[in-house]
């Protein structure tokens, strides 16, 4: 039986590292119908306190706040490129 689990746990590692490949092998264009994305990153405290005050006067949660800044950097940054 645990040679059976192995043999279908390592397909299973194959089909997910095929899914990642199909993914990076779609054109950018195709990446705003793509779902959101969860990332870790490592801020300064004062960023995080910062962060922290701002989503709460804001209604939003801090995740929510940080990708809604994300989001207008690159928005801004896109219109500056053009």
């Amino acid at each position: 039986m645990d040679a059976h689990m192995n043999s279908f746990s390592q397909r299973a590692d194959l089909q997910r590292q095929a899914d990642l490949q199909k993914q990076a092998d779609q054109p950018r264009s195709a990446s705003m119908f793509r779902s959101p994305r969860r990332i870790t990153i490592t801020i300064p405290y004062c960023v995080f306190a910062n962060l922290l005050s701002a989503s709460d006067e804001q209604g939003r949660s801090l995740s929510n706040y940080a990708a809604h800044l994300l989001e207008l950097s690159f928005i801004q940054r896109n219109r500056e490129l053009s």
